[in-house]
């Protein structure tokens, strides 16, 4: 017993000399938006096209009519991103405004991984142990994730593009967080927030938003989808007919209003070949970035597993991984790789909190 207060006081000290570390992250994050925020040509991901196609979009242009010679437009993204960068962008147009809506979305993924993570504290804490202790972790391992997640390479990237991608981040980690937070196992003796909150339900319109700004938006709705039906299936099938519903029917009326072009430049025109080449090639530099937290979340995994616990990230990480072979279609770049990267940051703070939780109470 008198060895946990010292290992307790380890592990804090551990997280804090993380968390000054990666400020170190968080300084060329923001170098890297100062010197592409301006910047005043397209950059490679089509950004000229995204500036292109919100323009139109302003000016009522419909960008899921037919094509026709006059106005090729052949596979564009959902309307959300679009919609919004027409709301902010003055009248004299430019990248900045998009780049910018891009890195308060990023920066809103990071504030999200950290209350997601002190949820999860709570989730995966041991029984009697102290609510401060539980929250000083949870808040640590919460701010080592979010600078895990600023320091990303493909974050760095694409948190400065005219591309739906972070916003789309955005509002998927805005789902995850609702689930997270708003399964936490109650006190004894109240009724679980499963049953009585609107959080979870709140998930659905996160992820939904998440879907209308870009359509590879299926690893945050798997991963909750599973982690329901194992966690109450009545009410994780309740769930998932409220996600289809709300999804669905904005679904089938812009493709009635397109005359079904809807569906074919969201589904059958993204539908590209599959390229080994391109899948190895993310693959290889994928790992090598990212060797650590790939191994830390997949034994947070295990252990999850192991000791059969239902654990929402666990199965965010499994549906993001199952979802990776998407990075191999031809032409894709790294910004497939960011779900898998929130999952990662998401998992390895969880692990970090459910280590700390465990090497003492602090006597708070």
């Amino acid at each position: 017993m008198a060895a946990r207060p010292v290992i307790a006081g380890a592990a804090g000290g551990l997280l804090g000399v993380l968390a000054l570390l990666l400020w170190q992250a968080v300084a060329t994050f923001a170098l890297t938006a100062q010197a592409w925020l301006p910047y005043p040509y397209p950059r490679a991901g089509s950004e000229g096209l995204m500036l292109y196609e919100t323009l139109l979009l302003r000016q009522g242009t419909s960008l899921y009519g037919p094509i026709t010679p006059e106005q090729f437009i052949s596979g564009p993204y959902p309307p959300v991103y679009y919609w919004l960068a027409g709301q902010v962008m003055p009248a004299q147009p430019g990248f900045f405004d998009g780049r910018s809506l891009s890195l308060w979305a990023a920066l809103a993924v990071a504030l999200l991984v950290v209350w997601t993570i002190l949820g999860q504290a709570f989730a995966t804490a041991p029984a009697g142990t102290g609510r401060g202790h539980v929250a000083l972790v949870g808040l640590g391992a919460g701010v080592v994730g979010a600078g895990l997640w600023l320091a990303a390479p493909p974050v760095l990237i694409w948190a400065t593009r005219f591309r739906a991608d972070m916003l789309m981040m955005a509002c998927q980690a805005a789902g995850l967080c609702c689930l997270t937070v708003g399964t936490v196992p109650p006190p004894p003796g109240r009724p679980a927030r499963w049953r009585t909150g609107v959080l979870p339900w709140l998930a659905i319109p996160c992820f939904v938003l998440a879907l209308y700004t870009k359509q590879t938006a299926v690893a945050g709705p798997l991963g909750a989808a599973a982690y329901l039906l194992l966690r109450d299936w009545r009410r994780g099938l309740v769930w998932i007919a409220g996600l289809l519903i709300v999804g669905g029917l904005p679904f089938l009326a812009l493709d009635w209003a397109s005359g079904h072009w809807f569906y074919l430049k969201m589904v059958v025109y993204h539908s590209l070949p599959w390229s080994l080449t391109t899948f190895t090639r993310l693959l290889v530099a994928w790992q090598e970035d990212h060797l650590l937290l790939i191994l830390a979340a997949l034994g947070y995994a295990a252990w999850t597993l192991r000791r059969r616990r239902n654990d929402p990230l666990t199965w965010y990480l499994i549906a993001t991984l199952a979802t990776l072979p998407t990075a191999g279609v031809a032409g894709a770049d790294h910004n497939h790789l960011l779900s898998v990267d929130l999952a990662l940051v998401l998992t390895t703070g969880a692990a970090l909190a459910a280590a700390g939780t465990r090497a003492g109470g602090w006597g708070l």
